[in-house]
């Protein structure tokens, strides 16, 4: 520091003035070698880190439009909410619809028939995401069924599958409601992209915002990709 016709006499780093209203050194000071401003001072060590890469709350605002002030730009992102709950909500549908399905597929194995024919016959597509329950459920039978069993002493045996059919079918469209719905919140989160004014040269703080669902096509197949900027 030192003191000139600036500073009134007054100790101050090089490039500040006095201030005789605030009684103090004003003005961004020209630090010497080994030292770095900071507000209106100087601190030993490094500049400290740069605005653009901080992850400050005003660096990412939404925005709904109007003029896009300077140094700014506006982004779109998916919305993070929407698709984690999505997917959470899938696998919680599509986790049940496998444990009904295994129960199924296990009480077959122990109750076979000489013909096949059980009320549990086609569960096995309950397996399939989305709309392997649904289809499962569709194919349960909703009469009785006679089978010929010659573990029994008649040579018959009469699957009472009417008695089960409304909750087969209950249990069907909730799990078809969990699933379905999931993938449609998930779908939305991508489609419905929410706006952001973003401070230029600030890095995002979530990866979930640079998510998107893209079509992809090979020698072999065709679908979707998801695809996230890091």
């Amino acid at each position: 520091q030192a003191a000139g016709a600036d500073t009134a006499g007054h100790c101050c780093w090089p490039g500040q003035a006095w201030s005789s209203a605030r009684n103090t050194c004003v003005g961004v000071p020209v630090c010497p070698g080994g030292y770095s401003a900071n507000g209106e001072t100087c601190v030993a060590g490094a500049a400290p880190e740069p605005r653009a890469s901080r992850r400050d709350d005003d660096d990412e605002v939404p925005w709904d439009g109007g003029a896009i002030p300077a140094g700014h730009h506006v982004e779109k992102h998916a919305r993070a909410g929407l698709i984690i709950g999505g997917f959470v909500m899938v696998g919680a549908g599509w986790l049940l619809s496998i444990v009904a399905a295994t129960v199924g597929e296990v009480f077959k194995s122990a109750n076979p028939t000489d013909t096949g024919q059980q009320c549990s016959g086609s569960v096995g597509i309950a397996y399939v995401p989305l709309i392997g329950v649904g289809l499962a459920a569709s194919s349960f039978p909703s009469n009785n069924i006679i089978a010929s069993d010659t573990s029994e002493s008649t040579g018959l045996r009469i699957d009472k599958c009417s008695d089960i059919h409304p909750y087969v079918v209950g249990f069907a469209v909730f799990d078809e409601i969990v699933q379905l719905g999931g993938a449609a919140m998930a779908v939305l989160g991508f489609a419905l992209q929410e706006k952001l004014l973003v401070r230029d040269g600030h890095t995002a703080s979530s990866p979930w915002r640079h998510l998107a669902l893209v079509p992809t096509a090979t020698s072999h197949s065709t679908g979707l990709s998801l695809v996230g900027r890091f």
